[in-house]
């Protein structure tokens, strides 16, 4: 990823061969969009043990040396950044010491998008076991506006949180808990509609918390998913 930095002074003219140092560094980031307020943008939660992706940053680029030119203009390559399955924020900063000495930073923000589309989900935060769900998929394109023609899928994930109490020495007790997730499969598939919506049925059988995750895939086959989580009745009374 080339990377351009240009100084000029206040007074006129090109900061010719000022030496400048560029730094990077990604970091977690779900888009919203004002005309789709009702649509879940953001990503699967990760497998129990994993980092959750909104929440961890990665350095990309440490201080990388340029000199700027006559124009004061200078370049630099940030290092191939690996893919991830979810939107990202490259954040850059560039620093240099101004003609008294002080430290200046420059700064600059661009969105990292694991597909050329981008994924959002709707359904209702509750349902009925062995009933009809309401479920809508929406696709757009970078700029937020509905793009028609994406192959669309949902998955279902059934997550049940299991926690144990400890009594701890001297009278106190501990929490442990954790997370226990299984596939359900395939619940909808098809294409979006000249509206970039994909509406579905879909029924879920086993009570719970159920999380759907929406997956659509550009042209190049890269996909974007997002997801949202139902909570489905059965017959028994529920913890809560």
């Amino acid at each position: 990823l080339p990377v351009q930095v240009q100084v000029g002074y206040v007074g006129g003219g090109a900061a010719a061969n000022l030496p400048v140092r560029v730094s990077a560094l990604t970091r977690g980031f779900t888009p919203s969009y004002a005309d789709y307020e009702a649509f879940s943008f953001s990503p699967p939660r990760p497998a129990q043990g994993k980092a959750a992706p909104d929440n961890d940053t990665h350095l990309v680029a440490d201080k990388l040396p340029a000199t700027l030119g006559r124009e004061g203009l200078g370049q630099v390559v940030v290092e191939p950044i690996a893919p991830a399955p979810a939107p990202r924020q490259l954040v850059l900063e560039a620093t240099y010491a101004d003609p008294n000495g002080e430290l200046q930073t420059l700064s600059n923000t661009r969105t990292l998008w694991p597909a050329a589309v981008v994924a959002g989900i709707k359904a209702e935060g509750w349902a009925a076991a062995r009933q009809d769900a309401p479920v809508q998929v929406l696709a757009l394109d970078l700029q937020g506006k509905p793009k028609a023609g994406v192959p669309l899928d949902v998955r279902a994930i059934a997550r049940t949180t299991l926690s144990s109490r400890k009594r701890m020495v001297g009278g106190f007790y501990t929490y442990d808990s954790h997370t226990e997730t299984k596939d359900l499969g395939t619940v909808c598939t098809g294409t979006s509609g000249p509206h970039g919506v994909l509406a579905c049925n879909v029924k879920l059988t086993q009570p719970g918390e159920i999380e759907l995750v929406a997956s659509a895939r550009d042209e190049q086959g890269r996909s974007a998913r997002a997801a949202t989580s139902v909570w489905v009745s059965g017959q028994g009374e529920l913890w809560f």
